[in-house]
C-alpha cells in the first residue's frame, strides 16, 4: 500500500505526503502530520491505540470492516476452532469509544458487491496459501479448507455473491 501511495504521490507530483512504515505501537513519538490513517489494523480497535493515533495528527482516520456476516475465511477458522469472524473489528467499536471520550466522530461507510465463480481447486488453494501465512499446512488446516470449500461448491464450482462494507471514522484530535 504504501508502494502504491509513493507511485501515486510521484505521477501526480504530490510532495506533501510522507509515508511512514511503523508498527502501531512504535511511531516515533517525535512525529506530527496533518492526518494519523490507520487501516485494517485490529490492534486499533484497542481504546488506548485508538487515542494514541492523536499524538501524530491533527486529524484522525481509521478505516475497518463493517461487515456483520461470515466468509469462507471465518468458516475455515470456526472449523479450527477460532473465533475470527471480524465482529470485534467493527468500526462501531472504537467510534462508540470516541464518542464517550468527548470525541465527535463522523463514521461514513463505503460498500461494494462482489461476485465469485471459480473452481473449487483454485478457491481451496487460494485458502491454503492465505492460511499458510499464519501458520505450517497440517493435515487438519487442509482438511478444513477442504471441507468448508466443498459446502460452498456445486459441480466443482464455488459461487458466491456477496457485499464487502467499510466504516470510515473520522475524528479530530484533542492535542
Amino acid at each position: 500500500m504504501l508502494e502504491r501511495l509513493k507511485e501515486t504521490c510521484a505521477s501526480e507530483g504530490i510532495t506533501n505526503i510522507n509515508p511512514v512504515e511503523a508498527d502501531c505501537k512504535s511511531i516515533p513519538e517525535d512525529i506530527r502530520c496533518d492526518l494519523a490513517f490507520s487501516s485494517l489494523c485490529p490492534p486499533m480497535n484497542n481504546p488506548q491505540s485508538i487515542l494514541s493515533m492523536e499524538k501524530h495528527g491533527k486529524v484522525c482516520a481509521y478505516l475497518s470492516s463493517a461487515n456483520t456476516g461470515t466468509s469462507i475465511e471465518t468458516e475455515i477458522w470456526s472449523e479450527l476452532g477460532e473465533d475470527y469472524s471480524y465482529m470485534g473489528y467493527h468500526t462501531e467499536y472504537p467510534r462508540h469509544f470516541l464518542q464517550s471520550q468527548r470525541r465527535k466522530p463522523e463514521l461514513i461507510f463505503y460498500s461494494q458487491e462482489y461476485s465469485i465463480d471459480e473452481d473449487e481447486t483454485a478457491v481451496t488453494s487460494r485458502h491454503l496459501a492465505s492460511m499458510a501465512r499464519f501458520r505450517p499446512i497440517t493435515d487438519e488446516i487442509r482438511n478444513a479448507v477442504m471441507s468448508v470449500v466443498s459446502r460452498h461448491s456445486e459441480n466443482g464450482r464455488v459461487r458466491i455473491n456477496g457485499k464487502t462494507i467499510m466504516g470510515l471514522l473520522i475524528w479530530q484530535s484533542e492535542y
